[in-house]
């Protein structure tokens, strides 16, 4: 090996290890900070967003779509999870749901009454999709977005960021 071969290589690793501390750095940084917050109920935040899954304009009406929005620790961003397979918002107690019983890709999500029908009922898998076990799709923001009120829908389940979710609490 040539002193020009090891130094090139060399460089090679560090610039690898370097781009990997900045990753994980940027991962940890990119969830959000942690405030005094008596309530342990979860936020669900996406991946590929960096952003927690909301109910649009706070709503607490029945039909009110979900979206993707900066974790501002409000109750229409935090999550029930219950051991019938229904995911409750906290400010509504109303039921993370496909509209119409969809189970076509692209099918829009909302909050509705839980009333035990099949499209309320979700897994969150190991590998943070957040499965609709209706339609066997999963919940997906639309079109890969990344910005603040993009919508959220099912899709099918193939490992992009934008469908996967990290549950978590903010500090009490």
């Amino acid at each position: 090996m040539t002193r020009s071969t090891w130094t090139t290589g060399r460089t090679r690793r560090l610039k690898a290890g370097l781009a990997t501390a900045g990753l994980a750095t940027a991962l940890l940084t990119a969830l959000p900070a942690a405030s005094a917050s008596a309530d342990d109920t979860p936020h669900l935040w996406n991946k590929g967003a960096g952003l927690c899954l909301n109910v649009q304009g706070y709503s607490s009406s029945a039909s009110a779509r979900t979206e993707i929005w900066n974790c501002l620790d409000q109750n229409a961003e935090k999550w029930v999870f219950n051991s019938d397979g229904t995911v409750r918002n906290a400010q509504s107690g109303l039921c993370l749901n496909v509209a119409g019983y969809s189970k076509d890709w692209g099918g829009r999500t909302e909050i509705w009454d839980c009333n035990g029908n099949a499209a309320e009922k979700w897994q969150l898998r190991s590998d943070g999709t957040l499965l609709n076990t209706n339609s066997s799709l999963c919940l997906n923001v639309v079109n890969n977005a990344i910005g603040t009120s993009s919508a959220t829908e099912i899709w099918g389940c193939d490992g992009r960021t934008s469908e996967q979710w990290v549950t978590f609490q903010l500090p009490g």
